[in-house]
């Protein structure tokens, strides 16, 4: 049985998929820990014409208050069936710090979404979902 659960979310349309399996999932057995993730992409100095750079600490920040609420939007939606969660943004490229987080923490299961991705992009850039699946350290759940 799986105890502890990282459900890394985003605001995809995937979310409510993946949080209703993760609400069955602990209906079924309370003793579970979910950790939801959100990972934010770094932003770097942007140029913007001949000479002129956008300061990104803006941007950052912003980026940062966007990916509290939706944890914090996903973590009520959990509390109202019961669930409590631990909420945990991280900075980098999603794949990579999501396993990396699952192993450090000694996650049991990994439960992620799969968006629809045109062919383009998945052949362009890959999905997230399935580089998770190849590197996890522990099972992955992939939620439609």
């Amino acid at each position: 049985m799986y105890k502890r659960i990282l459900v890394p979310i985003d605001d995809s349309d995937t979310v409510d998929s993946i949080l209703r399996e993760v609400s069955r999932m602990c209906a079924e057995h309370r003793d579970r820990t979910i950790i939801l993730l959100h990972v934010l992409r770094p932003v770097h100095g942007l140029s913007v014409g001949a000479g002129y750079v956008v300061d990104t600490g803006d941007v950052q920040t912003r980026m940062e208050q966007d990916g509290h609420q939706i944890l914090e939007r996903a973590s009520e939606r959990l509390s109202h069936v019961g669930v409590a969660s631990k909420l945990v943004l991280e900075w980098g490229e999603p794949a990579h710090e999501i396993s990396r987080y699952a192993e450090r923490e000694d996650v049991d299961l990994i439960v992620v979404g799969n968006k629809d991705k045109s062919l383009l992009d998945k052949l362009l850039s890959g999905s997230v979902s399935q580089r998770v699946v190849e590197k996890a350290p522990a099972d992955v759940l992939v939620v439609k």
